[in-house]
C-alpha cells in the first residue's frame, strides 16, 4: 500500500521465522519518475506467539520407568522452568515437591533424575504457567503423568 512517499507491505509470514525481503532495482517508481535504487539483505524476524506443546514423555502415560533414571517432558520447543514453577511426585500417600532447581532443560527436553523401587507407582503433576518457551509463551495446562516402577503393573490378575 502507497500512502504519499510511504510504501507499507503488509507481508503474511511464519510466526518464528526470519525472513529475507528483497526489492530490485526500479521495481519502484515515484510520480516524479525517479526510481527506487532497491532493497537487498533485509531481514525481517517475526514473533513466535504459540505456546510450548508436549510432544511426548518418558515414560509414556501409564508406562513403566527404570528404577533408575530420568523422567522425561519432551516439547515441540526448548523450553525452561519459570519462576512460577509448580511441580510435585506422588507415590501412594506421599507427595513431595521438585523444586526448579532439581529440574533441567536440554533443548526442547525437560528431565529430572529419578530412583525408586521396584513396584512403585507414581504421579507427576505440573501446574500450568511452570514451563515457557524463549519467548515467555507459557504452557497452558497442567501436565499430569501416571508411571510405575518396573515389576509394578495396573492391573495384575
Amino acid at each position: 500500500m502507497i500512502n504519499g512517499n510511504v510504501l507499507t507491505l503488509i507481508p503474511q509470514l511464519p510466526e518464528g521465522k526470519t525472513t529475507q525481503l528483497s526489492i530490485a532495482k526500479g521495481a519502484l517508481v515515484g510520480t516524479n519518475g525517479a526510481s527506487f535504487d532497491g532493497l537487498a539483505g533485509y531481514e525481517v524476524t517475526t514473533a513466535d506467539l504459540s505456546e510450548p506443546v508436549l510432544v511426548s514423555t518418558v515414560p509414556p502415560m501409564n508406562g513403566e520407568a527404570e528404577t533408575s533414571g530420568t523422567i522425561q517432558f519432551i516439547f515441540n520447543k526448548p523450553v525452561f522452568v519459570t519462576g512460577n514453577w509448580t511441580a510435585t511426585i506422588t507415590s501412594g500417600n506421599e507427595t513431595s515437591e521438585i523444586p526448579a532447581d532439581f529440574m533441567r532443560a536440554e533443548g526442547a527436553k525437560l528431565f529430572f533424575p529419578f530412583e525408586a523401587s521396584s513396584y512403585m507407582f507414581f504421579t507427576v503433576e505440573i501446574a500450568e504457567g511452570s514451563i515457557a518457551d524463549k519467548n515467555g509463551n507459557e504452557y497452558s495446562e497442567d501436565i499430569v503423568l501416571f508411571f510405575h516402577t518396573k515389576g509394578g503393573c495396573w492391573v495384575c490378575v
